[in-house]
């Protein structure tokens, strides 16, 4: 059976009134929302959530801004900073306090995790290791690329950072991995691990993929296996502005890296892959740049204390080693 229903014209005049308003309101509603969002954008904070997972503890970046580290050797400290509006808030659970922008692993934090991961899930946060007066004593993950996304951020180390007894180190990043000036990360019977910009698509920037500059030293002093892989930015113009940039690896003006006493220092370097650079500057584009001002630095060096050291660099836009 089938039921007809008139609509009277009051009525059909009612319904159009009700939708005309809805359109409106909600056409103002989506301008005042598109208004918001921008402001918000603008001066978006710097947050960050922890977790855990079994005996591992886990730090996701949630916004732009830099996440600073340090350790006393009972404790380890994360600092968020550069958060707009000079906000910077933690969320989560996990053995772990908070105070402000702080976050410290404790003593009894050490005690429940042996892994420390650091994730990021939006673009541009900053890694930065600070000079530590005690030892990190387990093992590190930065996980900080992400394919979906640009790009992250640099990682830095600024100072000391030693991985004590057989704590590990690995780095995974679409940017820069930089050692500043006199800074000295010291592995010991653990491995590191970088893999610095070596996804399908590589980041557009006038950066080297490892920098280690100004007596700055990546050094092992056991056992620990060293595996470095890197490669230059794609460049974002016609030239290069500094020579020491879009290197795979540079060591320059006085820095190092040492490998351990037995096993293997491994490092692989790509230079840019950008076709619209010239002959010419194509000559300053080598996987691994070695580099030094000997009267204001020292040597420039990579070595090893026993391990072997396999040195393989790939120059711009070449495919077969150099």
């Amino acid at each position: 059976m089938q039921t007809h229903i008139r609509f009277s014209s009051w009525f059909r005049s009612l319904v159009s009134s009700l939708f005309a308003s809805h359109s409106a309101t909600t056409s103002r509603r989506r301008l005042r929302r598109f208004s918001d969002s921008e402001s918000l954008e603008a001066r978006t904070l710097l947050t960050a959530s922890y977790s855990a997972s079994g005996s591992e503890f886990i730090i996701d970046l949630n916004s732009a801004g830099d996440l600073e580290i340090s350790s006393t050797g009972t404790s380890y400290l994360f600092t968020l900073k550069n958060g707009s509006a000079g906000t910077n808030t933690w969320t989560g659970t996990g053995t772990a306090s908070v105070s402000g922008a702080n976050l410290t692993a404790n003593a009894a934090s050490l005690a429940a995790y042996d892994t420390f991961t650091i994730r990021r899930s939006a673009n541009f946060p900053r890694v930065q290791f600070l000079n530590s007066t005690g030892n990190y004593t387990d093992n590190f993950n930065l996980s900080m690329s992400n394919g979906s996304l640009d790009r992250s951020g640099c990682i830095t180390f600024n100072g000391t950072s030693t991985f004590a007894n057989s704590s590990s180190l690995r780095i995974l990043t679409d940017y820069q991995v930089a050692m500043l000036a006199d800074s000295t990360l010291t592995m010991t019977n653990g491995n590191l691990d970088m893999s610095i910009n070596m996804q399908a698509t590589p980041s557009v920037m006038e950066l080297s993929g490892l920098m280690v500059n100004s007596n700055a030293t990546i050094q092992t002093n056991g056992t620990g296996q060293t595996t470095i892989e890197a490669r230059g930015g794609n460049g974002v113009s016609s030239t290069i502005q500094n020579v020491y940039n879009n290197k795979g690896v540079a060591v320059i003006n006085g820095g190092k890296i040492i490998g351990g006493t037995t096993g293997s220092l491994s490092i692989t370097g790509y230079s840019y892959n950008n076709l619209t650079f010239t002959a010419t500057n194509k000559s300053d584009g080598q996987g691994v740049f070695v580099y030094s001002n000997v009267t204001a630095n020292g040597m420039s060096t990579i070595t090893s204390r026993g391990a072997n050291v396999v040195v393989t660099g790939y120059g711009a836009n070449d495919i077969t080693a150099n």
